[in-house]
């Protein structure tokens, strides 16, 4: 994965809205936060609620993304 840049698009198949979200947050994580577990990454970069330290540049840009990934309505 390190491989790639940043501005590369990855298109994969999701069964649900959900899942492709859910697959995209860890995505990103792996990205992004490459020194950390993908579970604990993962956790950092969708975490809302505990004030953590001030995220880098890279980390708001890729939340930016995930948010504009549509929530599905159940």
């Amino acid at each position: 994965m390190s491989c790639r840049k940043l501005w590369q698009d990855k298109e994969v198949r999701a069964a649900s809205v959900a899942q492709g979200k859910r697959y995209a947050e860890r995505w990103c994580a792996a990205r992004v936060l490459e020194g950390l577990p993908l579970k604990g990454a993962v956790a950092r970069l969708v975490d809302t609620g505990n004030p953590a330290p001030k995220p880098s540049r890279t980390e708001v840009q890729q939340q930016k993304r995930l948010d504009a990934i549509p929530n599905p309505k159940l």
